[in-house]
């Protein structure tokens, strides 16, 4: 009975889900059918981009783009696109440099003290 009302809930059920990505806390409530699997969709796709996109994590594709001047993966590609074109509609409001500029100086601050 437990079990089968379980499926029920999942099918059918609600969640609620925070968890922290990005330096930001997500807050997720998903209601209907598979509201569980879609939660844990979500929350996959934000750590999925947050590791691609880290410029701080060396195995990242932003770090290879920042590192070789080129990426292989076409999605972080066309991100890294669509954020040069706001940067541009915003006269550099909107700054997708300021993530290699903060790797910058966080370097060079660890070799002047070490």
């Amino acid at each position: 009975m437990t079990r089968s009302l379980a499926s029920v809930c999942e099918r059918f059920g609600d969640t609620h889900r925070a968890f922290s990505c990005c330096d930001t806390t997500f807050r997720i409530q998903a209601t209907g059918i598979r509201a569980e699997t879609a939660a844990t969709a979500a929350q996959e796709t934000a750590e999925s981009l947050e590791a691609q996109l880290n410029a701080f994590d060396e195995v990242s594709a932003v770090s290879q783009l920042n590192r070789e001047g080129e990426i292989a993966n076409e999605h972080i590609a066309r991100i890294v696109r669509r954020g040069l074109e706001y940067n541009d509609r915003t006269d550099g409001v909107f700054d997708i440099y300021q993530g290699r500029l903060e790797h910058e100086l966080i370097l060079s601050a660890e070799n002047s003290l070490g």
